[in-house]
């Protein structure tokens, strides 16, 4: 499964996703409809255009009536693609413009025709070493799709991290690289996030290549029309190593606040205080006239693991989630109007 995309013939422009990703929104969906029957979707139902449909990440599109428990057992793959290397595919795939958008390990960007499976398109994107597997990453995360203004056109963009913690913008009809920004000079550094598009802006977070070795880690918010950046907060001081931003941002779309988790430090590399290891981070909207992280706020987040990744990224779900408590190693943090839903597991060096 980690070689291939398979595409199910129940709708393939809604969900054309690896059959693990189906798996895992199918499940999701069924949760967040059994306990708030009335959220409302945040994406198209034809459209899916950001990690987990939407920057609440819940994963659910209310407009979906295809595809449910009754018929899920019916699906069938349609076609099959391989990578030329057999690269890993880890990322969920995207679907807009009548495409597919999805990348590999390689650092191949592919838009792929939903009927076909064959390349509309490919952009070969950087790739770095793979810290102690030594294994090329290249494009890990998921891509977001967006329309933003550029040269004062109105331009369908990829935005997506791979390589050398470079994040690119790519035109989404024809695969050319319209910028890209590098967001540490680190060697270890990479970008495991998937991107989040919110007020033309770009947000994303920094990581290492699977903790072998840390990085300073951070989190950073770009113009998605130049990429240049705008802010640039650092999850550890200067000289000190550690609390990368793994999974993808969450940002409510009322009120502008953008949550992300960190990760584990190394206090032997460095004695200064770091208080955002293995933090759920929540930050008021950013602005070129207030620096990230100003009257930012964490929680520090109690577990017997010894280390947390916060994998998945935050979810945020309307309501009080008084019900998630059935709900496997997760913890909840209720902020007003929302319930803050943390996945957790255990770090692999990949």
């Amino acid at each position: 499964m980690r070689d291939i995309v398979r595409l199910l013939r129940h709708r393939p422009n809604a969900f054309s996703l690896p059959v693990i990703g189906i798996v895992l929104i199918l499940v999701i969906v069924g949760a967040i409809v059994s306990y708030f029957p009335r959220q409302t979707a945040h994406a198209a139902s034809t459209n899916w255009t950001t990690f987990l449909g939407s920057n609440a990440r819940t994963g659910y599109d209310a407009a979906e009536t295809t595809i449910s428990t009754t018929t899920a057992p019916n699906l069938k793959p349609h076609w099959t693609y391989s990578t030329v290397k057999h690269a890993q595919i880890t990322a969920e795939v995207m679907a807009a413009n009548g495409m597919l958008y999805w990348g590999a390990w390689d650092g191949v960007l592919h838009a792929s025709d939903p009927a076909t499976g064959k390349d509309v398109w490919t952009a070969s994107l950087a790739t770095r070493p793979g810290g102690c597997s030594h294994r090329p990453k290249g494009v890990i995360s998921s891509v977001t799709v967006a329309t933003v203004a550029i040269n004062g056109t109105a331009t369908s963009v990829v935005f997506v991290g791979s390589g050398p913690a470079t994040v690119y913008a790519l035109n989404a009809l024809t695969g050319t690289i319209i910028w890209q920004t590098i967001l540490s000079s680190d060697p270890a550094s990479f970008i495991y996030t998937s991107t989040a598009f919110y007020k033309r802006s770009i947000y994303v977070g920094v990581a290492s290549t699977g903790d072998c070795p840390l990085v300073q880690s951070g989190f950073a918010r770009l113009d998605a029309s130049t990429g240049q950046i705008q802010n640039m907060f650092k999850t550890v001081p200067d000289s000190c190593i550690g609390a990368a931003v793994w999974g993808a941002p969450a940002i409510d779309q009322q009120t502008g606040m953008v949550y992300f988790g960190t990760g584990n430090v190394d206090r032997k590399y460095c004695t200064l205080p770091m208080p955002l290891e293995d933090t759920m981070v929540v930050t008021p909207p950013f602005s070129r006239r207030r620096s990230m992280g100003s009257l930012m706020r964490w929680w520090e987040l109690s577990t017997k693991m010894a280390t947390i990744t916060l994998s998945t990224g935050p979810m945020l779900l309307q309501g009080r989630c008084g019900k998630c408590a059935s709900l496997r190693e997760e913890q909840r943090h209720s902020i007003t109007r929302l319930s803050l839903v943390l996945p957790m597991m255990e770090p692999v060096c990949m």
